[in-house]
């Protein structure tokens, strides 16, 4: 006789590896909210789909109900430009009507948030938390800057809105394809309704500056017709190189001072605010005698400034003073890489 787990994969749509992916997933969701300072309290299984207790610093309860990503476990890397988790099907009704259904069916369930993450052969790679309530406006968000996008011409051959895409709504937490795709990965990051969670190994700690992407909307002579309300916050979280967190940590509580760069007299140290700078390019050293703690401004002149060979120099020369007894880097700072 077969258990249900050897009968999972002859469900239709699904296959063995896919619902490994599925399990791996499930297990590290514990560990990244604890790592953002959630207390785990219990975990279940409700129509196929992970629910999770937690409490959050603030003491607020959460019910979490899990949505996963097309999974990146063993995919080519081209597909690993794209990241997204279809929300719901429509079944014949309006996205806002199918929204709100759902909505009320799962805070029905006691659903609080909702936790959107993609997975990667090393664990979690980008989580989004969406109190139940917001969903429908955040995706709501993605779904007007996708149209926007295509009817400028950003996205390519794409003509439909693939936000909407066709009878599931999907959020997306990354498309690297198009410059008009970044454009809608960026309206979910920039959300404040969006908690992005940090995971160990996620490589997008380093927040702003070592990916930016600008988008040269300027050239029209009607200025109404561009932008959008809200003064909308352009950021960029994705890296393809694995970082030890532990590196970043050690760094920001070193920098007591504020900002690391000498003549800078930033002295903030509030949580979120200094970056860090991986001086030779975090594929090439993630240690912490290449890491610097910088300002936003001098982590801007660390990448773009006109003198940043000889600003990274400088930083090269601070940093190498926290390296072990007797190392030998043997290297030189040239233009530095995007980490």
């Amino acid at each position: 006789m077969q258990t249900s787990s050897q009968q999972k994969p002859s469900r239709r749509g699904r296959s063995a590896a896919s619902f490994a992916a599925q399990a791996s997933t499930e297990s590290a969701i514990t560990p990244l909210l604890e790592a953002n300072g959630y207390q785990v309290k219990a975990q279940k299984k409700r129509a196929g789909a992970l629910e999770i207790e937690a409490i959050a610093a603030d003491s607020a309860r959460l019910n979490i109900r899990l949505r996963t990503c097309w999974t990146w476990i063993g995919a080519p890397e081209k597909e690993r430009r794209i990241s997204g988790a279809q929300l719901l099907v429509l079944k014949g009704r309006t996205p806002e009507a199918a929204f709100v259904a759902q909505s009320d069916a799962w805070g029905k369930a006691g659903v609080t948030h909702v936790l959107v993450v993609q997975s990667s052969d090393d664990g979690i790679a980008l989580a989004a938390l969406i109190a139940l309530g917001d969903l429908r406006l955040v995706w709501q968000r993605q779904r007007e800057v996708c149209s926007r996008e295509i009817q400028a011409g950003r996205m390519g051959s794409i003509r439909s809105n693939f936000v909407e895409n066709g009878d599931s709504p999907t959020l997306w937490l990354m498309d690297e394809r198009e410059a008009g795709g970044r454009a809608v990965v960026d309206a979910l990051w920039s959300d404040p309704r969006v908690t992005r969670l940090q995971a160990e190994s996620d490589g997008a700690t380093e927040q702003m500056g070592d990916q930016f992407d600008t988008y040269d909307d300027l050239r029209q002579a009607d200025y109404s017709a561009i932008g959008t309300d809200g003064a909308d916050r352009v950021t960029v979280v994705r890296s393809n190189v694995r970082r030890d967190d532990r590196v970043r940590r050690a760094v920001i509580e070193r920098a007591v001072d504020g900002c690391e760069r000498e003549g800078c007299d930033d002295g903030r140290t509030y949580k979120g605010f200094l970056d860090v700078h991986h001086i030779l390019g975090v594929g090439t050293s993630d240690r912490v005698w290449n890491c610097v703690a910088l300002c936003p401004s001098c982590h801007r002149a660390a990448h773009f400034a006109p003198e940043q060979e000889a600003v990274n120099r400088e930083l090269y020369e601070f940093a190498l003073r926290f390296a072990p007894p007797g190392w030998s880097e043997g290297r030189r700072v040239a233009q530095p890489r995007q980490a």
